[in-house]
């Protein structure tokens, strides 16, 4: 009977010690995941993209500028215009850099002003230069896409950058 308990005695010991196992195990699982989203969402933070800065323009906008208005079309295949040109594709942004590059080389030698700026001194002239484009991109297309292409426009000296998101014509 004293061997009997004692083998009991055992069982229920060793029981306790698996079940302790596996409570622990249970333990570090959840602290491990909870490592790994902590990491996965610090990851998320450093790569999340730049702050965009909203503004509306006015009613009369487009009016005023007419023919110095700048505006990125990406079409639904990711070719790219700049106004009426040809300006590559989402893949080669190259061409589109330095066609927006060009443009704004000749408003400064210009001295093309935005809008109401014209006769402003207490603004250094390269800020008052306009270097406003429009963005114009169909629905369907990626955010990822879009803002390549944003950065690409902004990585020229463009600035505002508006976005027009639109129903474009299948081409």
């Amino acid at each position: 009977m004293k061997r009997h308990k004692n083998i009991l005695l055992g069982i229920v010991t060793l029981s306790l010690v698996i079940l302790a196992g596996i409570a622990l195990y249970d333990k570090w699982s959840d602290y491990r995941l909870a490592r790994e989203a902590e990491t996965a969402l610090a990851e998320m933070e450093r790569n999340k993209p730049p702050r965009f800065v909203v503004t509306i323009p006015s009613a009369n906008r487009d009016n005023q500028n007419g023919a110095d208005s700048l505006v990125v079309t990406v079409d639904n295949h990711g070719r790219i215009r700049l106004n009426a040109d040809d300006a590559g594709t989402i893949d080669d942004l190259g061409q589109l850099q330095a066609k927006l590059a060009r443009v704004f080389k000749e408003r400064t030698e210009q001295h093309r002003y935005r809008p109401g700026f014209e006769n402003t001194t207490d603004i250094p002239e390269d800020e008052r230069i306009d270097r406003t484009v429009f963005v114009k991109t169909p629905r369907e297309l990626k955010y990822g896409m879009v803002v390549k292409v944003i950065d690409a426009v902004k990585g020229t000296g463009a600035d505002p950058v508006g976005l027009q998101v639109a129903e474009l014509a299948a081409n």
